[in-house]
């Protein structure tokens, strides 16, 4: 997949010599053509090459879309797509739509832009040096809100020392603001607040100190000594979507526990739990998670000893031998000069030529395609149909957890990756999550969706990613979003091992759906659209873009780093985290593998289910499943 779509090509200046010139500029490739007494004699002939192009483009936009966007829409209302005829003039009608809609969209992207520019201008005069600039569009879609208030919620469990001269809730307090104000956050999002105006969002700068945001919590009742796990869950759902502190204008907000709480029966020293709520227009998890270990730890985590090498972006090529992992090395510098020795003057020209022309062809196809990608998304998916999607959310939530207590299953994912042909990290992964819903789902209906439908995020940019450890942090949302069709109800494999195959079944169709989702259009189509649209359209016109009537959940995987103190040499036990619900997504599932350990979270709208429910066993079934593949797997047997 291009990660560079979106990169407009600097202009190049005419290149001239004794036979001829080239130009190049950001509006096309143009072919050599030569001096002006050849010109007349060659007319004919240029006209016939010059349509020979664009076919040959034409037929290259159209190979393109028929093997990646229409076949990633499978379970979208496009079964009449079914010959090779009906795809090609489907293709032509997308064309021809964009065709009529791109002068729109320009006319619409240059009269708001116009209008942002000119609210900029009036904000930047009225607040002067505290203005912090307009919210960029890849932030923009987190401050859209409906009864769901875009938190991410986590939970740090960290381990009291015995030579602590303070309490643990003065040690964080004093960490946290230490750092924010004299510290490597200083100057940052943290001490700004949003607002709005004119239809767009600002920041204003230095308008919060952070122990306006920082307090505790206790016990319902203060003479308790210990908090348990129920009293953790019940005080998430309280404040899990509560706003945060100064009306919902601050990016975060920590509450650190007072009494410590019983987190594991093998524990033989106190424990604490800080509750975090950062809104997600501060930035996205990977940014979130440079944060907590380069700020708040005690002393440097080395990329290379810490990181999980088992990740891989869900928008990276996946082959056997070589995975683009998430966290994969990045090259020294030395490596990179060796590399340039080694190189050819041919093989740099070579590079060059595929850059820019991979760079045009991006850029055309999210032009042409991007409106009836977008069209498809919104209108043409059949809504998801299965007990824990369909009706309005009532913004009150319920959070549950699973943490490991050995390093089992991350290393077990490992080896299963490397055992099945073809598979990733997150093909296994999805496979064990989905094979839980499949169970729950049988408990709750007798009519079982084949398929439901997960909004995944993927970094669009690895590089950022390959290093954690770095002294500036950009404060973000760097990612983008696809639509992933989790199978729930797979069809029995019919041969003499079909009952032993069961896991290794829905396996493959999963790996099936994740080939499609990594080489889709849509993953750059959703950047486009988030990171220029966003940024231009007022926030009242977003708001219907933003509903996911047809969507189930959110999945999100990242890796972390191996166990690190934070807070003066608190030992961090387990982190978990909780992704935001959006529009009618009242799920969200999400998963860390913090110190070799899987640290899984699941958050769902309590308009969903009933008292009776018991949604922790999504939770608990998914190493079930994990084993019951290696065990299958085990023996040899492929479907």
């Amino acid at each position: 997949m291009y990660s560079y779509l979106l990169h407009i090509p600097v202009k190049m200046e005419l290149i001239e010599n004794s036979n001829y010139t080239t130009k190049v500029t950001s509006q096309n490739i143009c072919f050599p053509y030569f001096p002006e007494e050849y010109q007349s004699s060659t007319a004919s002939s240029n006209e016939f090459v010059l349509g020979a192009v664009i076919g040959i483009i034409f037929t290259i936009f159209m190979r393109y879309y028929l093997s990646t966007s229409i076949p990633s829409h499978k379970c979208h209302n496009l079964q009449f797509l079914t010959t090779n005829r009906s795809r090609y003039l489907f293709s032509i009608l997308c064309l021809l739509m964009s065709t009529v809609l791109l002068p729109l969209l320009a006319v619409v992207v240059i009269i708001f832009g116009t209008y942002r520019l000119l609210v900029h201008l009036i904000l930047k005069q009225k607040y002067g040096k505290k203005y912090g600039g307009l919210v960029s569009g890849r932030d923009v879609i987190w401050v859209v809100e409906d009864q769901s208030k875009n938190l991410i919620n986590g939970v740090m469990i960290v381990e009291e020392r015995d030579d602590l001269d303070k309490t643990v809730p003065e040690a964080v307090r004093d960490r946290v603001i230490k750092e924010i104000m004299i510290g490597n956050l200083r100057d940052s999002k943290f001490t700004s607040t949003i607002h709005r105006k004119f239809g767009y969002l600002y920041l204003l700068k230095d308008t919060v100190h952070p122990s306006e945001y920082i307090s505790e919590f206790d016990t319902d009742d203060p003479n308790q000594e210990f908090m348990t796990h129920e009293e953790l869950r019940k005080k998430l759902s309280e404040v899990g979507n509560l706003p945060l502190p100064k009306n919902h204008s601050v990016h975060m907000e920590v509450l650190i526990g007072k009494k410590p709480i019983l987190w594991k029966k093998t524990d033989t020293k106190k424990c604490y739990a800080c509750i975090f709520k950062v809104h997600h227009s501060l930035a996205d998890g990977i940014c979130i998670l440079q944060i907590l270990t380069n700020c708040f730890t005690d002393g440097p985590i080395k990329v290379k000893e810490t990181l999980d090498t088992s990740h891989e972006y869900i928008t990276g090529n996946n082959n056997n031998n070589n995975n683009n992992n998430i966290t994969r090395k990045a090259k020294t510098t030395n490596d990179k000069v060796d590399k340039f020795k080694e190189d050819t003057y041919w093989n740099v020209v070579q590079n060059v030529i595929k850059f820019l022309g991979e760079q045009l062809l991006g850029n055309m196809i999210i032009l042409i395609f991007g409106p009836t990608t977008l069209a498809i998304q919104l209108w043409m998916r059949p809504t998801d149909v299965n007990p824990l999607h369909g009706p309005e959310l009532s913004g009150e939530k319920s959070f549950y957890w699973k943490t490991e207590d050995d390093e089992e299953l991350v290393e077990l994912t490992r080896t299963l990756r490397k055992r099945i042909p073809g598979a990733s990290f997150l093909d296994i992964l999805f496979t064990a999550v989905s094979a839980s819903f499949h169970e729950y789902f049988q408990k709750k209906s007798k009519s079982l969706p084949k398929y439901l439908t997960a909004v995944v995020p993927a970094r669009m940019n690895v590089k950022e990613v390959e290093q954690l450890q770095t002294d500036k942090f950009v404060f973000t949302n760097n990612f983008t979003v696809g639509l992933f069709n989790m199978p729930v109800e797979v069809p029995k494999p019919h041969h003499i091992f079909s009952s032993k195959t069961v896991v290794l079944s829905r396996l493959r169709e999963t790996m099936k759906q994740t080939h499609m989702l990594r080489h889709s259009i849509d993953f750059h189509i959703n950047y486009w659209v988030m990171t220029v649209f966003n940024a231009i359209i007022p926030v009242p016109f977003l708001y219907p873009l933003f509903r996911f009537p047809h969507c189930t959940m959110i999945f999100s995987n990242l890796p972390g780093p191996e166990a690190f103190t934070v807070f003066d040499k608190l030992i961090l036990r387990d982190l978990i985290f909780w992704l935001p619900n959006r529009g009618y997504i009242g799920v969200g599932v999400s998963c860390l593998s913090y110190d070799k350990r899987f640290q899984l979270g699941l958050i769902v709208d309590k308009a969903l289910f009933g008292e009776d429910d018991d949604l922790q066993t999504i939770l608990d079934n998914v190493p079930k499943y994990l084993r019951k593949l290696e065990k299958e797997t085990a023996v040899g047997i492929h479907v």
